[in-house]
């Protein structure tokens, strides 16, 4: 499977241009060598989460920020996927069903995102079926514009995966 990761740069790229070097939200002023110690462990394991949960190679996607916001990519593998994912008490099928709920839901904005989750989801065990399904339930709230769009990304996903 391949996962074109300049639609998700671009579904980061709203966050990516309303962030100044400045403002100590992601870029502490002042750190100490026990933090960094620490940080560089999170970010490890955030990079081996990655790799294990979306199949694609972490400095694949953080090179696709490494000349807007490298220190964005540093967050999310430390965040989302050292500490959110190693925390959570979800088995994978249902992290990922909530990941493709929640990014078909948030429509275009999401869509990067979501081609990768999907691609996650069947890596999961989830199948085809159980993918469109939940884009398909999701359009009951989100509407049906965005479900149509989820199950469009998750056909080009499916498209280009081979069936199992």
């Amino acid at each position: 499977m391949t996962n074109d990761l300049r639609y998700l740069h671009f579904s980061y790229r709203p966050v990516i241009s309303n962030l100044r070097r400045d403002d100590g939200l992601f870029w502490p002023a002042q750190r100490s060598s026990e933090t960094d110690h620490m940080s560089d462990e999170r970010f490890t394991e955030g990079k081996h989460a990655f790799e294990e949960i979306t199949g694609v190679p972490a400095s694949a996607f953080l090179d696709s920020l490494a000349t807007t916001a490298p220190e964005l990519g540093r967050f999310i593998m430390e965040w989302e996927f050292a500490d959110v994912y190693g925390q959570t008490r979800l088995d994978a099928r249902l992290r990922e069903a909530v990941m493709i709920a929640a990014c078909a839901a948030r429509g275009a904005t999401a869509a990067g995102v979501l081609q990768l989750r999907v691609g996650s989801a069947l890596r999961a065990g989830l199948t085809r079926r159980e993918i469109a399904d939940i884009c398909v339930q999701t359009g009951i709230i989100a509407g049906v514009p965005a479900a149509l769009a989820a199950l469009q990304i998750a056909g080009e996903v499916f498209a280009a995966t081979p069936e199992e």
